[in-house]
């Protein structure tokens, strides 16, 4: 093992990829939530989401 495969022993910071990722899930997930959230109650068949 040579010095540069030894570990920091710092935690690694966040890269853009992993933001970028993270704000991806969060406007899936609320955009499904939305839409979940506003189709209580009677709505036709053809416009349902469920």
């Amino acid at each position: 093992m040579s010095i540069s495969d030894k570990p920091s022993g710092r935690p690694r910071g966040f890269a853009p990829l992993d933001y970028a990722l993270y704000a991806v899930s969060v406007l899936v997930w609320g955009f499904s939530w939305i839409a979940l959230h506003y189709q209580i109650g009677q709505v036709a068949p053809e416009v349902s989401v469920i």
